[in-house]
Formats: C-alpha cells, structure tokens, sequence
C-alpha cells in the first residue's frame, strides 16, 4: 500500500492516526513505518523506548537522550528494496546486538555450544543477493521459499507456522501478585540515576487496563538491578571480585 499513496499523504495520516493510538497498541509500529519515507527509512521504530519515551522517563537528562546509532552498510541499505533494506538492518542490528548474544550467553552459562545453521555465510549469502523478495514475504506470507523447500522433507503433519521462541507470559504477570510488586517495589525504591517515578509506576498501572507495557518494565527493572549490583551511589563502579 505504501507504493501507492504519496508519502506526504502517508507521513500526515500516520502522525495524526498515532496521535489518537495508545503507545504500546499493537501495530502502532507498522503504522510508524507507514509514515515514512521507504527510501530514507528513520530506523527508531525498533528501539525499546522511543526519544519521547526516554525523555518522560528520564527527566530530561540531556547525556541518555541522544540519537541512537545503529550499524548499518550504507550501500546494501539504500540500493536494494525495502523488505532487503529492513532485512539488512535487522541482521545487522537486532540479531547480531540482541538475540545472538543472549542465546549465546545463556547457552555458555550452562555449557551448551549452540549453532545456528542458518547463519552459514553461504546461506546469508544467497538469500541477500540471489534470493528475490517475493519468495521471502508476501502480504501475510512469510519465509516463502524456506517453508516450500521445507515441505519437500518434512512430514505433512510438520507444523511450519510462526516459532514461539523463549519469550514469557510477562504482560499478564504484570498485571497483580508478586511479580506486579516486586516491579512497583523496585523501581519505587531505586536511588541510581534520576527517573520519573510516576512515569514508570503510571506505566506499570496500564497493565490492568491491558496495555501492554511488559517489555519496556522488565528492561527497566533489569537496569535497576545491574545499576544496583555494580553502580555505588555517588555513581562510581563497585569493585569486583
């Protein structure tokens, strides 16, 4: 849809839409990326608290309200087409800065050597350069020329829809009982660098209205904790053992 209608038209629907759409609505990031321009693409949409948000939470601090950098191939980002382009950015940026080195930690913690097939530098290889995108995705069609292939060894009985992944219930454990305190607790009595208290805790509150604010808290709380565990509070580092 976004071919079709002028971005000037799109960038005006999109902000005026997102200014009536509660913050963490699903599919207001989809709506974000419709505003803008295919070919300039503004890649903040994939950060956890957007500039805003960062802002209210954190009083106005000028030196944690900078621009976020990500990594990017200039050339591979703006010569190929859009689905290339996002694809690009995410292996690039959330897969090798998130999920990877989570996987990789948690796997080295328990002494697990853990390899992703996929990632061969031949199979990335051809599906950047050779691999067209009307065989990655299409309207709700994803992973197109990976399922078809995998049709042809894989039982008929496989199930090839959308993985689950490791993620947690955590929206709903937000919303009462231990795990809802020990946040509000947390963050109530943190001394480390100035937050707004209300903010967050308003945050927290939205659970029980059913915004979805799950991921943004538990980031948050786990700053806490590292900030407590390795930061005294004239914000020197603890020495370590």
């Amino acid at each position: 849809m976004s071919k079709f209608i002028p971005f000037t038209i799109r960038k005006y629907a999109a902000k005026n839409i997102l200014k009536i759409l509660p913050l963490n609505l699903r599919g207001r990031k989809t709506i974000e990326l419709f505003g803008q321009d295919l070919n300039h693409l503004d890649f903040s949409t994939s950060l956890m608290f957007d500039l805003n948000q960062r802002n209210n939470l954190l009083m106005n601090q000028s030196r944690f309200l900078k621009n976020i950098e990500f990594s990017k191939n200039e050339k591979d980002i703006s010569e190929n087409d859009f689905v290339t382009r996002m694809t690009a950015h995410d292996f690039q940026n959330f897969m090798s800065e998130d999920i990877l080195v989570k996987i990789d930690r948690a796997s080295m913690a328990h002494s697990l050597e853990i390899r992703s097939p996929f990632l061969d530098s031949r199979i990335i290889n051809f599906a950047f350069t050779e691999v067209p995108s009307k065989l990655k995705v299409h309207g709700q069609k994803k992973k197109i020329l990976l399922k078809t292939l995998a049709k042809r060894i894989l039982p008929s009985e496989f199930d090839l829809q959308r993985k689950q992944g490791f993620s947690i219930p955590i929206n709903n454990l937000l919303i009462k009982g231990h795990w809802h305190d020990y946040f509000h607790n947390k963050i109530l009595s943190f001394e480390g660098i100035e937050i707004n208290k209300e903010y967050a805790l308003n945050m927290l509150a939205e659970q029980k209205k059913g915004t979805h604010n799950g991921e943004k808290l538990f980031s948050l709380v786990q700053f806490i904790c590292w900030h407590e565990k390795h930061i005294n509070i004239d914000n020197t580092l603890k020495p370590t053992l």
